[in-house]
């Protein structure tokens, strides 16, 4: 840790199926897909030339997101129980959990200050128009190769009851059924692609075509992908602090050990998908925390921290900081 700056180093990596979605795409062939977030990237190829493939990654506002909503949870506990409330005003934990706050005026050069002394979580992470916050981090990517597209998987579900809706096996189904039902809709749409052919046809030969004979599109909702990013892909992220206080490095430091101890990222959690494994360092291993998943029961794991030095006084500097926390210290944007 140098002085009053921070830069630490982040690898995760997948022990289940990571699934970080990015939108839904109707594709040709009548398929539903979920796609996980991508990002383009230059690769060497064969022949060595480069060219632009796509990689699924972890976006950094997506852990940041995380990181600030541990810290909020953690301080608004603390606050509670040093104070015996049970209400704080929603503006102040919007503007800590979401960094809203656009609506306020700007703050003046004092009012910034006083609002970076008091709470560290709105100083690092920022809030709206109001305040920026002093945290960089990257993107968590892959380390990237000519084969990185095939880190991005699929699997299929079904919607059972659409498929077998108004029969008495409603609720079962099998192999056999579900292909059948695949090629119905593959040769749908095949059929639906010859009509659009036939009137474009029809159309540059002056003919009517006969709508009659249109094929009628038949419904492809209960059957569906889903993308994820495969296990034991491996994620490299970095994040850096300039002219940070003790408290503010105490407190992105509490936020970093929850977020190991919590070991989840991306959706469809309820099914075992975002299990990580991750590790945080400095450049002069002067701090490591860890969390390393069991093999045969992935949701329990080895967690460890080890502080030394600057990091060591910080994170205890924000621990006795937590113990006397009040209602100044979150409610504060809301008195501007």
């Amino acid at each position: 840790m140098k002085k009053n700056s921070v830069e630490l180093r982040m690898e995760l990596k997948a022990v289940s199926p990571i699934a970080i979605i990015e939108n839904n795409v109707n594709e040709p062939n009548g398929n539903i897909v979920t796609k996980v977030k991508r990002t383009a990237v230059v690769v060497k190829d064969e022949n060595g030339e480069d060219r632009v493939t796509e990689v699924g990654y972890l976006p950094a506002n997506g852990i940041r997101g995380n990181l600030r909503r541990l810290a909020t949870k953690k301080l608004v506990q603390a606050v509670k129980e040093n104070e015996g409330i049970t209400e704080l005003k929603d503006s102040d934990l919007h503007a800590m959990l979401s960094g809203s706050g656009a609506s306020h005026s700007a703050l003046t050069v004092a009012q910034a200050n006083e609002v970076r002394e008091k709470n560290p979580i709105l100083s690092v992470f920022g809030t709206g128009l109001l305040l920026q916050g002093k945290l960089k981090m990257s993107d968590a990517r892959p380390k990237v190769d000519e084969k990185s597209w095939q880190l991005i998987k699929r699997f299929s579900f079904v919607k059972v009851d659409d498929v077998l809706m108004g029969t008495k096996y409603a609720n079962l189904f099998s192999k056999e059924q579900i292909e059948n039902w695949e090629k119905s809709v593959a040769d749908n749409s095949e059929a639906r692609r010859k009509d659009r052919e036939n009137k474009k046809l029809a159309k540059e030969s002056g003919e009517v075509f006969d709508e009659s004979t249109k094929t009628k599109k038949s419904s492809i909702q209960h059957f569906a992908q889903k993308e994820y990013i495969a296990s034991q892909t491996k994620f490299f992220s970095c994040f850096s602090i300039e002219n940070a206080t003790e408290l503010e490095v105490g407190m992105l430091l509490h936020s970093l050990k929850d977020f190991v101890d919590l070991g989840r990222v991306g959706s469809s959690q309820n099914i075992g998908f975002g299990v990580v494994d991750i590790k945080i360092t400095d450049e002069d291993e002067t701090i490591s925390i860890e969390r390393v998943a069991d093999e045969e029961y992935i949701f329990s794991a080895k967690k460890d921290m080890s502080l030394t030095g600057d990091f060591k006084k910080a994170y205890d500097a924000y621990e006795a900081f937590l113990k006397k926390a009040n209602r100044d210290n979150i409610e504060i944007i809301s008195k501007f």
